[in-house]
């Protein structure tokens, strides 16, 4: 599923800058490249799905017997594989077959283990490839435009920011009309107006874009959105939004989305990507839309916090607000080793912002530096001296409460 490996990315990248641990990072850049090699569109977007199934079995496609392996392989690297990957003859799927698990003891011993999965991967594309459902879904794109602007900003590869870039052009031409989105588009035709999730996931996305490449473009276009947004689904007397919209005769009732799911609720993606550009964009009209989307959560937040993850996660956000304008050209190299130092320790919902890309924007206000390019970090309405050493600002960033 798309959602599921748009977010894992996510998560692993976050787990790589908490931790340092490059395991990590392999496993968000290997997700990232299935996505880019199995699940994109040419034209842009990401489709939904693979099936588990093909040729009438469960995961025939995906699973493997040490024979296989060696056909593969050979006797030798067939049999290395096997090894570190969990090819055994009982199997630990149906029939015999293995899921292929890495084990670290000996994976990690063998440098050319990356290069017999490829061998392995080209082997097993001869297979009939199981069904895709090839429509696109503007809130699960939402998360991998999110999944792929943060793994440029961890991972510093530039293909990450390409398909970023390549994905909010087709949102935005595709499925993007008149400041509003649509929810579906397949095959060169986009309908159904888009649900809540939609926008806010699409909006957040649209934030970490610009957190990528700065292009203020992408924020205005999401505070468009945002607009949109509250004026379809707010709830303005008991705060929150629905989230969906239509005639009276078609819905029985209106539901508030509230659960963290499979994916986070529409509420909750609503109420990051609105704290978010408020911060950015200077609208307070943001921040008190997501503040009452967290008083309605609130009293169920209460009672069964573990069903609400994800609105917790925007809870601490609201509590502690923090800011890094980088001054300085996007091209000088001090400027990078600014932004590299800002991007490096584990800080989720810290706002990042590079003046010299639009200096109109509020957070850049009074932020320049006319001899060398200096990083302004701020905490709520505290603010450290700025610093035009990436040292230091790592320093501050990773000392400061709240980092990990």
């Amino acid at each position: 599923m798309l959602y599921d490996n748009a977010q894992l990315a996510a998560c692993y990248l976050g787990a790589f800058q908490a931790t340092g641990d490059p395991a990590y990072a392999g496993v968000a850049r290997d997700t990232l490249d299935y996505l880019l090699r199995d699940l994109a569109d040419p034209s842009g977007g990401f489709h939904s799905s693979e099936d588990a199934d093909s040729e009438g079995q469960e995961g025939r496609f995906y699973v493997f017997t040490p024979r296989e392996v060696e056909a593969a392989l050979g006797p030798g690297d067939g049999a290395r594989f096997c090894r570190a990957y969990g090819v055994t003859e009982a199997g630990n799927f149906e029939h015999g077959a293995s899921v292929l698990h890495r084990f670290e003891a000996e994976a990690g011993q063998d440098p050319d283990l990356p290069a017999l999965r490829a061998r392995l991967r080209a082997h097993r594309d001869a297979r009939v490839r199981p069904a895709k459902d090839d429509k696109v879904l503007a809130a699960w794109n939402g998360l991998a435009l999110t999944a792929f602007a943060r793994g440029f900003q961890v991972l510093g590869e530039p293909r990450y920011l390409d398909a970023a870039l390549a994905l909010g052009a087709f949102l935005r031409r595709e499925m993007g009309p008149d400041q509003s989105l649509l929810r579906v588009w397949r095959r060169g035709q986009a309908r159904i107006p888009a649900f809540l999730e939609d926008y806010g996931a699409v909006a957040s996305g649209l934030v970490d874009l610009y957190e990528a490449c700065f292009d203020p473009s992408w924020l205005r276009w999401a505070g468009q959105l945002a607009d949109t947004m509250l004026a379809r689904f707010e709830d303005p007397g008991q705060g929150g939004c629905f989230g969906s919209q239509g005639p009276a005769e078609d819905l029985l009732f209106l539901q508030k989305p509230l659960y963290d799911g499979a994916i986070p609720s529409g509420n909750t993606l609503a109420a990051r990507a609105l704290l978010r550009l408020a911060g950015h964009l200077e609208r307070p009209d943001f921040r008190a839309s997501a503040e009452a989307a967290l008083r309605c959560a609130g009293p169920l937040m209460e009672r069964a916090p573990g069903g609400f993850l994800g609105m917790l996660s925007v809870l601490d956000l609201a509590w502690s607000p923090m800011t890094t304008v980088i001054a300085g050209h996007p091209e000088d190299p001090r400027t990078r080793a600014l932004l590299a130092a800002a991007r490096r320790p584990y800080l989720p919902g810290m706002l990042l912002s590079l003046a010299a890309a639009d200096p109109a924007l509020p957070l850049h206000r009074d932020r320049n530096h006319p001899d060398r390019p200096a990083a302004y970090v701020c905490r709520g309405l505290a603010c450290a001296a700025p610093t035009a050493d990436p040292a230091t600002l790592e320093r501050l960033l990773s000392t400061w409460e709240g980092a990990v």
